[in-house]
């Protein structure tokens, strides 16, 4: 049941194409694209440098010394020709270089790897907070001025700007586990000291007093490497960015299990739907010998996620495919 499952319209060959990633491309020979690290027999115990894989390469389907499937890259390919080296693109944390094919697509997670999106207590009562604005105004946007307390490193000069959401509770325990935190823009300090003046430089929401400032950070777009988690992960959706009643491809979840159950950047999950529990309709006949009043159906597999960002006690993870839709509260676990 673990041997890689070969599409059976998988191409002899592959010519990769601007807009791919690596997810694509194992599409394409694989009926699970996630497993693409054992088609490239990548050795996670290496991962050191990868062997970048770009537009117009060529790659191709070949049997391994093992009898086992692996992919390969075709150097020189006119014809089906030429030189056939291992294709290995074994990155785990390390930026993509200009042009190189990611693992899946930037242009989905990068608003959410660089702005905060989970807070908890104490983060909240450390934050810089915006006590007054300019001439006093109710709400301020960009090209006006603010008044911030609480920069403690004066050298910090780029701020993002965001307010406390909704409490997030974990669906077992009830428990809050942590708070959304709703982006509002961008600030620059312009005078140092307490109160520190900022000018606001981009407002995606309007903003006041007591919102807060967390530190502008660089995060690298990583070539993650998709597997499946080393422990049994039980865990829920939690909310979905936009929340939406029905949640499909393409769309972010928050998890209600994080770093510190074992989740790491590149963990790939799957979500099942609750299977309902039915009257049973041979009890009610006579005819059940167990005697058996209700009978639960079956969790049905409604997705596959991919995580891509953890915090303590949550996960942000991205909905790849959905064979049918998913829903707040589905649960989550290793893939089988």
């Amino acid at each position: 049941g673990d041997e890689l499952q070969v599409r059976t319209d998988a191409p002899e060959r592959y010519t990769v194409q601007p807009r791919d990633t690596l997810w694509d491309i194992s599409a394409r020979f694989l009926s699970d694209p996630w497993r693409w690290p054992e088609l490239w027999r990548m050795n996670k115990a290496a991962i050191k440098n990868p062997h970048l894989i770009y537009p117009g390469n060529v790659v191709a389907m070949k049997m391994g010394d093992d009898g086992k499937p692996m992919l390969v890259l075709e150097d020189g390919t006119s014809g089906g020709g030429g030189r056939v080296v291992k294709l290995s693109p074994r990155v785990r944390k390390q930026a993509l270089a200009g042009g190189a094919i990611p693992s899946i697509s930037p242009s989905a997670i990068d608003p959410f790897l660089t702005r905060p999106l989970v807070v908890d207590e104490s983060q909240l009562s450390r934050s810089p907070v915006i006590v007054a604005t300019e001439e006093n105004r109710v709400l301020v946007g960009a090209g006006n001025v603010a008044y911030v307390e609480g920069i403690q490193d004066q050298k910090q000069l780029d701020w993002q700007i965001y307010r406390p959401g909704k409490a997030l509770r974990d669906p077992d325990s009830s428990q809050v586990i942590g708070y959304e935190a709703v982006y509002l823009g961008d600030a620059q300090v312009t005078r140092p000291g307490e109160p520190s003046t900022v000018e606001i430089v981009h407002s995606k929401m309007e903003i006041n007093k007591r919102d807060r400032l967390v530190p502008t950070k660089e995060e690298m777009i990583f070539a993650y490497v998709p597997r499946a988690p080393e422990k049994q992960i039980k865990a829920r959706i939690l909310s979905a960015y936009e929340a939406v009643a029905e949640l499909g491809q393409g769309q972010i979840v928050v998890l209600n299990k994080g770093a510190r159950d074992g989740l790491e950047r590149g963990h790939v999950l799957a979500s099942y739907r609750h299977g309902e529990t039915v009257k049973s309709i041979l009890k009610e006949e006579g005819r059940w010998l167990n005697n058996v009043e209700t009978i639960k159906l079956p969790d049905e597999r409604t997705g596959l996620l991919f995580v891509f960002r953890t915090f303590d006690r949550v996960a942000y993870a991205l909905v790849m495919n959905s064979q049918r839709p998913l829903h707040v509260g589905d649960d989550v676990r290793n893939p089988g």
